[in-house]
């Protein structure tokens, strides 16, 4: 008998669909993070449907996922609208994060950086300063790779904490961290001082000094927050020039 038009669908077609969710999710998550929407606009599926490429249904899950992710609001009236942060919170967001980044390091200075882990920051270090060399803008694929072997670096830190907790709290601050327009410099000697920055801290996880790698991820994180208030603040100050 041959298969009915009820019958359930495939192992594979089931891969297919997730796959297509999860790339529609990360798709729309990107183009948020890049400023390609307003904040306060709202995001109409049919439209995202055809600039993605896919049906309405990945669309509607791509929205939900980037609204659980803290860069959509939801109304039931006007549906999802990109979140419009102000300074004060992605600051107050930022601080938030050193305190428990920092405390990550305090904890893993104290017990040990295990080999393949330093391995692995070290290799988004080296990787970082390769991708710098020569260059005083970074932009496209470069800016991409940047924020990758950035991730790379936190994250490996953050798969060291031990505590579930402390890694669910500091992950939602991340996503609201991030969820700003990304107008930040992506000037190369400010990254170039990002990734010192971390090198130095690599450098006390190993050496064991664990007060002294808290103090400096907690300045580090902060100097970050410093480095997106001024540029956000200087963006506001020329949208308002402009107005007028």
């Amino acid at each position: 008998m041959g298969q009915s038009e009820t019958s359930p669908p495939s192992a594979a077609g089931h891969q297919v669909t997730r796959s297509v969710t999860a790339t529609a999710s990360v798709a729309l998550r990107e183009m948020i993070l890049r400023g390609e929407f307003s904040p306060g606009e709202h995001l109409v599926e049919a439209s995202l449907a055809e600039r993605l490429s896919v049906s309405r249904t990945p669309v509607r899950a791509a929205l939900a996922a980037a609204h659980q992710a803290g860069l959509l609001e939801y109304g039931i009236h006007r549906g999802y609208t990109v979140r419009l942060f102000n300074v004060q919170e992605l600051v107050d967001a930022y601080e938030a994060r050193g305190l428990l980044e920092g405390a990550i390091c305090r904890s893993i200075a104290e017990n040990g950086l295990p080999l393949q882990a330093e391995m692995r920051m070290r290799n988004a270090l080296d990787s970082v300063r390769r991708l710098l060399a020569g260059t005083e803008h970074v932009d496209g694929l470069a800016r991409e790779r940047w924020r990758e072997l950035n991730a790379q670096y936190h994250e490996t830190l953050t798969e060291q904490s031990g505590n579930g907790t402390l890694v669910r709290l500091l992950r939602d601050l991340q996503q609201t961290a991030m969820a700003a327009p990304v107008v930040t410099s992506y000037d190369a000697a400010l990254l170039t001082t990002y990734n010192d920055q971390h090198q130095t801290i690599l450098d006390c996880l190993v050496r064991r000094q664990g007060g002294r790698a808290e103090h400096l991820m907690r300045e580090h994180v902060l100097f970050a927050a410093e480095q997106l208030a001024a540029t956000l603040d200087g963006g506001t100050q020329a949208r308002s020039e402009q107005a007028t």
